[in-house]
């Protein structure tokens, strides 16, 4: 695979918060952050900052500190995904 191809595969589309499509920044907000896992589709809690919280606190979610902010690099996050993926019951 070259280095095209490996760009093009790590590429991932987010949900803007109007409901159009575009693809997913490199460096995300926490709201961004909240889209890209799907937290409103998925959870029940009434905060998602607090999911966030939660998952930063009890899983070890990546995230960077930049200008005094929290940050979450795409790459890091789906990594991290990958890492939690359990098979079987």
């Amino acid at each position: 695979m070259n280095r095209t191809q490996q760009h093009i595969k790590s590429l991932a589309v987010l949900m803007s918060s109007e409901g159009d499509f575009g693809l997913c920044p490199t460096v995300m907000t926490k709201e961004e952050l909240i889209r890209f896992l799907r937290i409103p589709e998925i959870s029940n809690a009434r905060s998602h900052r607090n999911v966030v919280e939660n998952l930063k606190r009890t899983r070890g979610l990546p995230r960077i500190h930049l200008c005094r902010k929290t940050v979450y690099l795409a790459d890091a996050v789906k990594s991290w995904l990958e890492n939690l993926i359990t098979c079987g019951e």
